[in-house]
């Protein structure tokens, strides 16, 4: 498993994914109401302490291979990242700018 892999693996865990859930969504509340010191705090703190505590959490162990982990290694792919990163900016430029339309290019971006 690459090390590239290793990081999508470990967005599988539970508290790991809460924490980015958690920090999407802070943020797109704090980007709505024009806040970025807010939403960078919520959108990159929360998910790298996720991946930290993962990280010390796993560490030297095999971690088990269960659906929701096949899935994110599933998705460990260049061109999804692409197609991810084009959406988180389409995504944040949408709740910034109150436009569904960019929030909808960001769904289809991030759900092809």
């Amino acid at each position: 498993m690459s090390p590239y892999q290793r990081v999508n693996a470990q967005t599988a865990n539970p508290v790991n994914f809460l924490l980015h859930l958690i920090g999407f969504v802070g943020a797109a509340y704090y980007l709505w109401n024009h806040n970025w010191e807010w939403a960078v705090l919520f959108g990159l703190v929360l998910p790298l302490v996720g991946h930290v505590y993962t990280w010390f959490a796993e560490k030297g162990k095999n971690m088990p291979m269960t659906l929701w982990r096949e899935l994110w290694l599933s998705h460990a792919e260049p061109v999804n990242t692409v197609l991810h990163l084009i959406g988180l900016v389409l995504a944040v430029m949408g709740f910034w700018r109150h436009d569904y339309y960019y929030l909808a290019g960001a769904v289809v971006a991030c759900g092809v």
